[in-house]
């Protein structure tokens, strides 16, 4: 036997926007599951949604809409924001 030891395949390195796609195609992937076996949402709902959040990416992109504003409303409307210190916590009144 050798004394080497066994490595597994290199890392495919990544450049910002194949970075970029790749997160956001796992995000996705996360969100379609958690819709799907946690929220019990159907093929139907889930394809709904996903069309909608192209709509908005697609404004957001075209600048008839911005990420503060959506932030604003969904931390006035909603009582939610979502940071990685605060995940899910309401917002104080």
């Amino acid at each position: 036997m050798s004394s080497r030891s066994k490595k597994g395949p290199k890392p495919k390195i990544l450049n910002a926007e194949q970075a970029k796609s790749q997160a956001v195609k796992n995000t996705m992937i996360l969100v379609e599951y958690v819709l799907q076996s946690k929220h019990g949402f159907s093929k139907n709902d889930i394809l709904e949604f996903l069309s909608n959040m192209s709509y908005t990416a697609e404004a957001i992109n075209e600048g008839r809409l911005n990420l503060k504003d959506i932030e604003k409303a969904n931390k006035e409307e909603v009582e939610v924001t979502l940071y990685s210190s605060n995940l899910g916590e309401q917002v104080e009144d």
